[in-house]
């Protein structure tokens, strides 16, 4: 019976490539390496998503394992000098978020949430919103 699991460790350098793997890590050998940028914190044994690092490098670990003064590098920030929030409104054309609540700009729209609003334009039915 064949291991279900994907192959993702390799013998040597397999220089990010993934298809190149052969093993999975619960059958991976003393000497084999992950192939590709592993994405999981850098914490032995943390398998959260890797979004802090030192300002300006690379993220390399999660928040619960991050070192004093990292910041979020995966996360985009306000377009506003100084202001580290996270952005939710922005142009409808170019459908980029570029700035927070505070520093929307008069044709900015809600981005973030715009998916969890009804489609219909017309005043509901039920009232609500009418």
């Amino acid at each position: 019976m064949r291991c279900s699991s994907r192959a993702a460790y390799a013998d040597g350098l397999c220089r990010g490539k993934r298809d190149l793997a052969t093993h999975c890590e619960r059958h991976r050998g003393s000497g084999q390496v992950l192939c590709g940028a592993p994405k999981t914190c850098e914490w032995d044994g943390c398998r959260k998503a890797r979004i802090f690092g030192p300002p300006g490098g690379v993220a390399t670990h999660c928040a619960a394992h991050r070192a004093p003064g990292w910041s979020d590098l995966k996360n985009p920030r306000c377009r506003a000098e100084g202001c580290s929030r996270q952005p939710s409104f922005g142009s409808p054309d170019t459908g980029m978020r570029t700035a927070c609540a505070r520093h929307r700009r008069a044709a900015d729209v809600d981005l973030k949430n715009i998916a969890k609003r009804c489609k219909v334009r017309a005043p509901c039915a039920r009232g609500v919103g009418a």
